[in-house]
């Protein structure tokens, strides 16, 4: 893999502007060597191109190494400003665990439930402030091997040791590479979750803060795209082939047509849905937007947005299977109801599958959220209410949550009409 391919898929995507910009001093040294000088001797003609006289543009060759300096100065100083702060931040948490283990130490505190609580919280706090460490020190490992590739590049095509010199004089004595206080860091996490909230469980506390493979999720990617793009594949079969009977199939053979599309019309939503939310997470990577940290997922287990087009591509599928039988019950001799029924025996197969397949974890977090949510409507229409109408005053959150409430039953009321006698209107 090219090193520039490899710096896009592991960067941080909220820092991409302040990384080496690896390709435009690339394209710099091309146009500063010439067409000619860049391309590739021939086999075995290698002797006679180191011999070959190459012309630098000596004014592009200025603005070269003033584009590194200046740019390694922004590196510098966006390292300085990230450590300080991670700094500060430690030395805030280990406050807070000075207090809970003073309050632990007291016998006499009544609420251990709260202490127990806030144990767990400061546990998540350092694994998250210690997956922060580790983002940054590849920060500091990627922008050095740029760096090092790119002045290595420069004099293999200028013929010239001019960037070695600048690599040792300059890059390695820069501040982000020379500063090793990102390892005290480290060590002074890991000092704490060992000896303050593990007891002294080593193996336990390193589980917790084991950070993920950055560069296994890039590899995975790619086995993810190809299921991906067979599942759209198969959707766009599906897609003629549905076609195809709808326009075959005769007009007067269309027995509960509508309650049928309503059932139908879930899939279609929940498919949509998934497509929407992973074009939305592409563009949220593309723009440098943390969603992670946004929407409070799990910054080691997430679903990036070619996890999230596989899940709705598979979604799609079961649409187009529950469809295709629905169209095809006339020849196939079976009620039209048989699709849906289906579509949603796939889709609720796929959730609660007792298999470490189609993203497990993903599906039993998902799973306690909703039961969360659905088990205490307290709790649902609360955070109904902050998500959606945070600044609203209490009688028109009360009023916008019953009418939430009625639509609510108006929904279940339609679909459940599928297989149910009909239920009684809404108050």
């Amino acid at each position: 893999m090219r090193f520039a391919q490899h710096l896009s898929s592991h960067l941080t995507p909220e820092w991409r502007k302040n990384y080496i910009r690896y390709d435009e001093l690339k394209k710099m040294i091309y146009r500063m060597v010439g067409e000619s000088a860049a391309k590739p001797a021939e086999k075995g003609n290698e002797e006679d191109a180191d011999r070959k006289q190459v012309h630098v543009d000596a004014a592009l060759e200025e603005q070269f190494f003033r584009d590194i300096q200046q740019q390694l100065n922004g590196i510098d100083s966006f390292y300085h400003a990230r450590e300080a702060e991670l700094a500060h931040h430690l030395r805030e948490l280990e406050g807070e665990v000075d207090v809970l283990m003073a309050m632990l130490a007291n016998k006499r505190t009544q609420n251990l439930r709260s202490s127990k609580r806030k144990r767990e919280s400061l546990k998540l706090a350092l694994s998250e402030y210690y997956l922060n460490l580790a983002l940054l020190q590849n920060y500091q490992q990627l922008n050095h091997t740029g760096f090092r590739k790119i002045l290595k590049k420069f004099d293999k095509l200028a013929r010239s040791k001019r960037g070695g010199r600048f690599h040792k004089e300059v890059v390695c004595k820069s501040t982000f590479w020379v500063s090793k206080q990102i390892d005290d860091l480290i060590l002074q996490t890991e000092t704490i979750m060992i000896d303050k909230l593990e007891d002294g469980q080593r193996r336990k506390a390193m589980n917790r803060l084991r950070v993920p493979p950055l560069e296994s999720r890039s590899q995975r990617s790619h086995w993810v795209t190809l299921r991906a793009g067979l599942f759209m594949g198969i959707i766009l079969v599906s897609v003629i082939v549905v076609g195809v009977g709808v326009f075959y199939r005769p007009s007067d053979s269309w027995d509960n047509l509508t309650p049928i599309l309503r059932g139908l019309r879930v899939g279609f939503i929940v498919t949509i849905w998934f497509y929407a939310f992973a074009i939305n997470t592409y563009g949220w990577r593309r723009g440098g937007v943390n969603n992670v940290l946004i929407f409070e997922f799990d910054p080691r287990n997430f679903l990036n947005f070619v996890q999230l087009f596989e899940v709705a591509s598979l979604l799609g599928v079961f649409l187009f299977i529950g469809l295709f039988l629905f169209v095809f019950s006339y020849w196939l001799g079976i009620p039209g109801w048989v699709g849906p029924l289906v579509m949603f025996g796939l889709l609720f197969l796929a959730f609660v599958l007792p298999l470490p397949l189609l993203y497990s974890r993903s599906r039993i977090w998902l799973g306690k959220e909703l039961v969360s949510l659905l088990g205490s409507s307290d709790r649902l229409a609360s955070w109904s209410l902050r998500a959606f109408f945070p600044d609203s005053p209490p009688a028109g959150k009360k009023k916008t949550m019953n009418s939430f409430y009625s639509r609510f039953y108006k929904v279940v009321h339609v679909h459940l009409s599928l297989f149910s006698p009909p239920l009684p209107s809404p108050p």
